[in-house]
């Protein structure tokens, strides 16, 4: 899709006249099956689209989803490293994903200082305080430690820089 962008006035764009911009977004359910049992496949170049008849094409469009499927399902059933005495008690699990599909290329830019005030702000009183930020490798882990023993399992939220997160929350 071409998007056009530049300044428009009352000289460029007549009074009757409008420019509307659709979005239409990448779908991992692919392909799609008209009901008249037609595979269509969008192509950059045209704004109709095109009938494939192409079965390995076919096949690829059919598989389009299966790694995102697979990566989630790894993500679901991989369990949280645990030492031998936090396996032993209950915990709540969420996980969080703010580009289910993968559709955009989603990453966060912040610095440390900048998540440590979204994770533990100083003007808001009913938070659930994170008071220990610290980047990894793929993002950062937040810990509530203040008045717990830091070597026992606390509330934890892994952030990643793809906005996927993982909290922890032990359940007494």
């Amino acid at each position: 899709m071409k998007v056009l962008w530049g300044p428009l006035d009352q000289t460029s764009l007549g009074l009757e006249q409008a420019i509307i911009c659709i979005w239409i977004p990448w779908s991992p359910k692919a392909p799609h099956v008209h009901r008249s049992g037609i595979i269509y496949r969008r192509i950059s170049e045209a704004s109709e689209p095109f009938a494939e008849n192409d079965r390995f094409i076919q096949d690829e469009l059919f598989k389009r989803s299966d790694s995102i499927i697979s990566e989630y399902k790894k993500w679901v059933e991989t369990d949280p490293d645990f030492t031998e005495e936090e396996k032993k008690h209950p915990y709540l699990r969420l996980l969080i994903s703010a580009d289910l599909w993968n559709q955009r290329d989603v990453w966060l830019g912040l610095s440390i200082n900048d998540v440590r005030k979204i994770f533990n702000p100083d003007d808001v009183k009913i938070t659930m305080p994170f008071d220990s930020i610290h980047t990894t490798s793929s993002g950062f882990v937040a810990r509530q430690l203040k008045n717990n023993d830091p070597s026992t399992f606390t509330a934890t939220w892994y952030l990643n820089k793809n906005l996927k997160s993982e909290i922890l929350i032990p359940i007494s």
